[in-house]
């Protein structure tokens, strides 16, 4: 595999040949992965979402949201929730569909690096390095704490980043240490 996502009940993978094989709960298709040639896969609650070779995007699963509604255009980078969905197009903007309660689907102007999605939030590094977050702030999951970031993910209600110098950092819910980040230097963080 060159690269792995992992959804709320499936995981998915890209193969060396750029196929997609998804495993796990395939209740509303999220882990039937089209016969598509892909860079870059989200797995989010219950769908999927890949960047095919040509720079397109394409979502499989649940949609009743409109988050497997692929957004028209060329991408960089994609991000999936709960029920809504996030991507960096090639002019470095970001746009999201699906589920919009909160805001969390609501992307904000400028320019964009990196994105994550969590289950009511959404938060992306700009290319100046600050980093925002959108939609639901209940337990401080889009609170961003000072500093610029390096690379991005978020859970269910909470965030983490790799810091400048390559430490963790966490912030929103943390009632089973999810948010506790330990000491040490990180070159890739992912949340669940």
């Amino acid at each position: 595999f060159i690269q792995l996502a992992a959804g709320y009940k499936h995981s998915c993978g890209i193969k060396q040949d750029g196929s997609a094989i998804c495993w796990g709960l395939d209740s509303n298709g999220q882990s039937t992965a089209p016969s598509e040639s892909f860079t870059q896969l989200a797995a989010g609650g219950n769908h999927t979402c890949g960047i095919k070779q040509d720079g397109s995007a394409i979502c499989w699963g649940l949609n009743d949201y409109g988050q497997s509604t692929a957004s028209l255009g060329s991408f960089t980078q994609l991000a999936a929730g709960y029920k809504h969905s996030c991507g960096i197009k090639q002019d470095g903007s970001a746009i999201c569909w699906g589920l919009n309660t909160y805001g969390q689907s609501t992307a904000p102007s400028g320019s964009f690096t990196q994105l994550a999605a969590g289950t009511h939030h959404s938060c992306g590094i700009k290319q100046d390095g600050n980093t925002i977050c959108w939609g639901l702030d209940k337990y401080g999951e889009s609170t961003v704490p000072l500093g610029n970031f390096t690379q991005l993910t978020a859970g269910d209600d909470h965030t983490c980043s790799i810091k400048e110098d390559g430490g963790a950092i966490c912030w929103g819910l943390n009632d089973y240490g999810q948010s506790a980040a330990p000491l040490g230097s990180f070159i890739h963080l992912t949340a669940g």
